[in-house]
């Protein structure tokens, strides 16, 4: 709650009441609660000593989801997508019957974000619809502004539409009724990967500007990266690299894993750095794609077959980015693609882009 309200400072003292409890099996839940504000704030080294002091924790199964809960949110936050999906999946497991709804719905929540951290993103849908299912009677506003805000999001990332823009002004108004500011900023992020989506660079660009100038003005950083992120891959794609190169360097892989791994190549590629574009080119079906794009050399047709091994939006999404880089590249059959699959998200200035590459 106060971390929401931008008071994290005021959640100390209640941490440090609650670690002084006598009684020990208490005073481990307040450990692993102290590791989660600990979280919150963004110290990470405070959260794991805390969950090391607390590791006895696993010898209570009363508390043994909640320090594994804990622990995953570690792991993601490190950007350890395969470790958090262990740690979650492992404190559902051990939690099944002790579990109140809403937890459980917290839990698959998190577990569909780990998911998302490793490129899942079928699984993390199913894991988010399930979340949403679970919150289907709950009061308050966590139904539309956690699951069904995330839902949102991952379909976005997949390109699909649906319902995004309803869920969407649900959350705004629901955050802006309760004062929410970091759920504002999400908000924010989710419509600028939607103007995203529909091809609308600008847009995004503008949106995030105006939100980082009220951030400024209220001194709040919180996901300052994450904007910046969304900002360079808009602005690679108005040929603005000066200005995509600034964006980028001051934030960690950490944070540009937001994006897809096809995607991380092309913001740097984009911003005119090939070598920073060579060294984040992640292992996956398009790495060796990337890898010769980037080099210069010889494609043969064949090696673009990689391309149906990913969602067909987002195989879309890397033949604009290889237009963008090297016009004329695409072999027609992925380039036509390409175009209908762009046509069909309502991403139309993309897809002329397209097409004007292939009347070329």
């Amino acid at each position: 709650v106060y971390g929401n309200l931008r008071e994290s400072e005021k959640a100390g003292r209640w941490v440090k009441r609650a670690t002084k409890v006598k009684d020990r099996e208490l005073r481990l839940r307040a450990g692993v609660l102290a590791a989660i504000a600990a979280c919150d704030r963004g110290d990470l080294e405070a959260m794991e000593e805390h969950l090391e002091n607390a590791r006895s924790a696993l010898d209570h199964p009363d508390l043994a989801w909640r320090w594994r809960h804990a622990r995953g949110l570690l792991a993601y936050e490190r950007g350890e997508g395969p470790t958090a999906m262990e740690h979650l999946a492992l404190a559902l497991k051990e939690s099944r019957r002790r579990l109140r709804t809403f937890e459980a719905a917290g839990l698959w929540n998190d577990l569909a974000l780990a998911r998302a951290l490793a490129g899942e993103l079928g699984a993390a849908e199913r894991a988010f619809l399930h979340s949403l299912n679970l919150l289907g009677e709950s009061e308050g506003p966590r139904r539309t502004t956690l699951a069904l805000f995330n839902l949102a999001e991952i379909r976005l990332r997949r390109g699909r539409l649906l319902g995004v823009e309803e869920i969407l002004e649900r959350s705004v108004a629901e955050n802006r009724a309760a004062g929410n500011w970091r759920g504002l900023i999400q908000d924010g992020e989710l419509a600028a990967r939607l103007q995203l989506v529909l091809g609308r660079p600008s847009e995004a660009v503008s949106g995030i500007r105006r939100l980082q100038a009220e951030l400024e003005e209220r001194g709040v950083k919180w996901h300052g990266e994450v904007l910046q992120v969304l900002a360079a891959r808009a602005l690679g794609w108005m040929g603005r690299a000066e200005e995509t190169w600034a964006e980028l360097e001051p934030t960690t892989p950490q944070t540009r894993a937001q994006l897809e791994p096809e995607e991380r190549p092309a913001l740097w590629a984009l911003a005119g750095d090939r070598e920073r574009a060579l060294q984040e080119n992640p292992p996956g079906p398009l790495r060796e794609l990337w890898q010769a794009l980037l080099t210069g050399g010889p494609i043969a047709a064949s090696e673009w077959d990689c391309l149906g091994e990913i969602d067909a939006y987002r195989a879309a999404r890397f033949v604009y980015d290889a237009e963008l880089l090297e016009p004329g590249i695409t072999p027609a059959l992925w380039l036509r693609r390409a175009i209908g699959r762009l046509r069909r998200v309502e991403a139309g200035p993309l897809a002329e882009h397209l097409e004007r590459q292939e009347v070329g």
